[in-house]
């Protein structure tokens, strides 16, 4: 079994179908669930759970990467043409993906790479409050002075550690930006109720390099909140790694895919928002 698995959780967990039609099949992955079997790990995957849920369904194709321990919206094709078609996409990077992410610290915008561009926010002292995933002007405007920052670092295998990457001058160039929806606090159970800071952020990744979100994020000082690999010291009473692929926006020919899951860290435990 691999380190975070709960075998009775995805054994009776069904599946969420964001999207399904003759070509596509849209799903919201569960977090620390494999998207194909391994002979090495006798626990459900999603293609699993697709087998079983829909029986029916040809052999579906795997249209991109998520990581284990991330939740979030997965695509998969019914055919090679289907698959084709968004898979040029990717690869032209005319896909675009928004994740959230609850991070260690209360992150501050970056002046000197934020974008000069003003948002009109409601008025408030501090935009963190209401910059939320409800208010939609806000969660899709990439162009938010206030509370955006921009990474633009390039990534590398780590070589002292197969399943990390790392920050390298010599890298593949890697780009995300970071938006603050909300600043709070976690009151750790396993420390007394110790009161850490937090952030809960969009993120919007330019690139798609291994663990691109997860290697940026510790870069500037806020790692994920729950990542076995990258968050230190690690929270270890967190109950998962606080990542989740929460929209994507297709262009197909057809027209704009516009495909969304709810926020799974709205009702948190032991969290607070300020």
């Amino acid at each position: 079994m691999r380190r975070g698995y709960d075998a009775k959780r995805l054994e009776q967990h069904t599946l969420e179908i964001v999207y399904q039609d003759a070509d596509y099949l849209v799903v919201n992955k569960p977090y620390d669930c494999g998207i194909q079997d391994e002979p090495a790990f006798d626990e459900p995957s999603v293609d699993s759970m697709i087998k079983s849920q829909f029986p029916d369904l040809p052999p579906m194709k795997n249209l991109h990467q998520l990581d284990y321990a991330t939740s979030g919206i997965y695509m998969l094709a019914a055919n090679r043409r289907a698959a084709g078609a968004v898979q040029r996409l990717f690869e032209q990077r005319l896909i675009e993906k928004t994740y959230l992410a609850i991070v260690q610290g209360h992150v501050a915008r970056d002046a000197s790479t934020a974008n000069t561009e003003e948002d009109e926010h409601d008025g408030s002292e501090d935009g963190a409050t209401n910059c939320n995933a409800n208010n939609q002007k806000c969660a899709q405007n990439q162009n938010c002075q206030r509370f955006t920052r921009i990474i633009d670092q390039p990534i590398a295998e780590d070589p002292a550690h197969r399943f990390r990457m790392l920050i390298d001058p010599a890298g593949r160039p890697a780009f995300t930006t970071v938006q603050v929806m909300q600043h709070g606090f976690y009151y750790d159970p396993d420390q007394n109720g110790a009161k850490m800071p937090v952030s809960k952020v969009l993120l919007f990744p330019k690139s798609g390099r291994r663990h691109q979100l997860r290697v940026h994020l510790k870069s500037i000082g806020h790692p994920i909140i729950g990542d076995y690999n990258y968050e230190e010291p690690f929270t270890k009473s967190s109950t998962r790694m606080m990542l989740h692929a929460y929209k994507i926006d297709v262009p197909l020919r057809s027209g704009l895919w516009h495909m969304e899951t709810r926020d799974p860290f709205r009702d948190l435990e032991h969290f607070s928002w300020v």
